[in-house]
């Protein structure tokens, strides 16, 4: 349901589920899972509640470990994660907020070329060559998905993370489903394969919450999600401290003149990120 308490504007969320309905924390108003409010606290029980003392509710599914919640018209369905369920892979689940755009976000986790760069102090890569994307958009704006060959040379931590030599050539598959979630499959020499599934949502026009599920089929080592989730954490410190020191982050609101062909995914997502804010400003509000 929305969060906004029809009474005095209360947060929802703050409240309590008691008995499948959620009662807000501030006088206790209590709504059923279609948003009708069910009880008054301080109103005699048999006093009717009027019909408009109701908050808006949306289709809401559990589904590959997550809580997804449509707030489209016609409502869509959420995208499939088959990998999370894969006995092959191993991985882990991390999660948290970041005082950063929800657009700058999902972009910058779109933008491979900044990896050598920007995160030296973790993947300590170098000599970065990015080739040509090959791009599948999908129906209805729904997403895409690119194709792409990376070479690079990695530190000797990264490499013994990843069970690899110093410099190799990895098929990397970038699966985009609009707004938010994103799914790199990463296949390496050796039959290594990783399977990297980032989920984000706003909060608000300069927080966003992330999901990151990192899968593998290699590193089975007693510990070894604990290496990852130390490796995982040092990336993500790495990015928000960069994207709070960025003068002008790329957002909706402002657009990067020059990109080059290693820009493409970023380009195809604000392209359609851009079709979707029209589509929603569009839609009546409730």
């Amino acid at each position: 349901v929305a969060a906004q308490c029809p009474h005095r504007g209360a947060n929802l969320a703050e409240g309590s589920v008691i008995d499948g309905c959620v009662r807000c924390p501030y006088h206790g108003w209590s709504f059923d899972g279609s948003g009708r409010c069910v009880h008054i606290p301080s109103n005699p029980a048999d006093l009717r509640i009027p019909a408009e003392f109701a908050v808006a509710s949306y289709r809401c599914r559990e589904q590959d470990g997550f809580v997804w919640v449509s707030v489209g018209d016609p409502p869509a369905d959420p995208p499939d994660l088959p990998w999370v369920h894969d006995r092959a892979l191993t991985g882990f689940t991390m999660q948290g907020e970041v005082g950063l755009a929800f657009d700058w976000w999902v972009e910058n986790v779109l933008d491979v070329s900044h990896v050598a760069i920007a995160h030296g102090g973790s993947y300590a890569a170098e000599d970065a060559t990015v080739g040509p994307f090959e791009v599948e958009r999908w129906e209805d704006d729904a997403g895409y998905t690119a194709s792409v060959e990376l070479a690079q040379r990695y530190g000797f931590w990264t490499r013994l993370l990843h069970q690899s030599a110093r410099h190799f050539t990895m098929q990397v598959r970038i699966e985009v489903s609009m707004p938010g979630t994103v799914v790199f499959c990463v296949d390496m020499p050796g039959g290594r394969k990783q399977v990297i599934v980032t989920l984000a949502t706003p909060v608000d026009d300069v927080t966003t919450r992330y999901f990151i599920v990192p899968l593998r089929n290699y590193f089975r080592w007693p510990g070894a999600n604990a290496i990852g989730r130390y490796f995982t954490q040092k990336v993500l410190d790495e990015d928000i401290a960069l994207g709070h020191a960025s003068l002008a982050p790329i957002t909706l609101a402002v657009a990067s003149a020059r990109s080059v062909r290693a820009d493409t995914p970023s380009i195809e997502f604000l392209r359609l990120l851009r079709i979707w804010s029209r589509r929603e400003l569009s839609r009546p509000r409730l």
